[in-house]
This record gives C-alpha cells, sequence and structure tokens, in this order.
C-alpha cells in the first residue's frame, strides 16, 4: 500500500482525503443532507482505495470484484450530490423534492447494479461508463431549474452559485480523466513516461485528486446554501 508503484498515488490520494473527512467530521453533525454526503464520501472513497489496492491481485475474480465496488461508490457519492441539492433547494417545499429524490434513488440503485454487469466493467464499454456517470451529474440540472422558475434568477444565484466551483472541479478531472492527459502526449518508452508510471501519476490520479477536492468544497458549498437558502419560501 505504501510502496512506489503504478496505483501509489491512486490509493494516496484518497486515503488522504477519507482520513481528512474523518478528522474533520470527527464530531459528528445533526443536518441530515451533509450526514448522506459524508457517508457516500467515505463509502466512495474507501471502495476506490479498495479497487485501486486489488488492482494487482493475482485473482481474477477478487479484483474484478474490487473495481465493481468502485464505481459502485462513484455513483453513491454523485447521488448523494444530487440529492443534497434537492435537499437544500426544496427544504420548504417538500412535496417538489419528493420526484426529485425519486430520481435520486433510482440513479443510486442503477449505479448499485450496473458496476456487477460483466459488459459494464469491460474496457471496450468505457465511454459507457464514462457517459453513465456524467448522466449522474446531468441529474442535478433539473432541480436547479426548478429553483430558478420557483426563485427567479436571484434564487438561483445565491443557490447555485456556491457549487459552481466543485463541479468546475470535478469537470476538470473527468476532462483529465477522459482524454488520458498527460500521458497521452508523452513517449511511452521515454524517460518521463517512466517516472511517472513509477508512482501512478497521469490521468487517473489527476482524476483523483480533483474528485476528493471537488467532494470537500461541494461540502463546504452545502453549509452556505443550508444557512442563506433553506428556510426561503
Amino acid at each position: 500500500m505504501f510502496t512506489f508503484h503504478n496505483e501509489f498515488l491512486n490509493i494516496q490520494t484518497h486515503i488522504a482525503a477519507f482520513a481528512y473527512s474523518c478528522w474533520n467530521w470527527s464530531s459528528g453533525t445533526e443536518d441530515l443532507g451533509e450526514t448522506l454526503l459524508l457517508v457516500a464520501g467515505l463509502f466512495c472513497l474507501a471502495a476506490s482505495v479498495i479497487g485501486h489496492l486489488m488492482s494487482g491481485c493475482s485473482d481474477q475474480h477478487t479484483m474484478q470484484l474490487c473495481n465493481r465496488v468502485d464505481y459502485a461508490g462513484i455513483s453513491w457519492l454523485l447521488c448523494a450530490c444530487n440529492g443534497s441539492l434537492v435537499y437544500y433547494g426544496y427544504a420548504s417545499r417538500p412535496s417538489i423534492a419528493y420526484p426529485f429524490v425519486a430520481v435520486s434513488v433510482m440513479m443510486t440503485f442503477a449505479g448499485s447494479v450496473l458496476p456487477f454487469v460483466s459488459w459494464f466493467n469491460q474496457h471496450e464499454y468505457r465511454h459507457w461508463r464514462i457517459s453513465f456517470f456524467v448522466a449522474l451529474q446531468i441529474t442535478a440540472i433539473t432541480p436547479v431549474i426548478g429553483i430558478y422558475v420557483l426563485y427567479g434568477l436571484q434564487g438561483i444565484d445565491d443557490f447555485f452559485s456556491p457549487f459552481i466551483r466543485p463541479i468546475l472541479i470535478s469537470a476538470l478531472g473527468i476532462f483529465f480523466y477522459s482524454t488520458h492527459s498527460p500521458e497521452r502526449f508523452l513517449d511511452p518508452d521515454g524517460a518521463w513516461a517512466k517516472r511517472f508510471n513509477s508512482v501512478g501519476f497521469g490521468s487517473h490520479a489527476i482524476w483523483h485528486v480533483l474528485s476528493a477536492t471537488s467532494i470537500l468544497d461541494w461540502a463546504r458549498a452545502m453549509r452556505v446554501v443550508r444557512y442563506s437558502f433553506t428556510n426561503r419560501t
């Protein structure tokens, strides 16, 4: 776990984020939305560590199982983020929130099942996996549109502006992951490529760092809207 290899940074970035989250929320929280995000975030980070730690396992079945748990963790986290938009954005209008909550629950279920379907984890379906995770983020757009309908431009600005930064950070991570940057620009047999690969520095590790940063920044945004928006009628 702590020796240098091509999964080193993929593992250590999420261990660091997991440890920081446990320390930061060591006193607990009484807020349901924050609790759900914390549980989903910790599961996502732990699942990712397990998935990358077992990527070199000699038992093919165990390796694939842990890799699929990793994908399920990502789904849980994205659905928790989407659910937090509904939880805070429609706190004073629970009847409107129910359909959005139902969508989040269905997407969570799909994200818990699809990774364990044999074709979903195959390399040739990689773009389908990326599309599914992008779809999870797109489902956050609908409740934001509802906020605009209810509260106008000022309402959307008050509610959505704290979430812009973590969304952009997450999108940047997906860009690095989907384009294989920076390794696509390096000679595979060159010195820099070998140095990067020796510690796992590449698009996946960059995605991990940006994803972990996005999770923590999302929690900050939730605290902002909790005090500034949830009592709005």
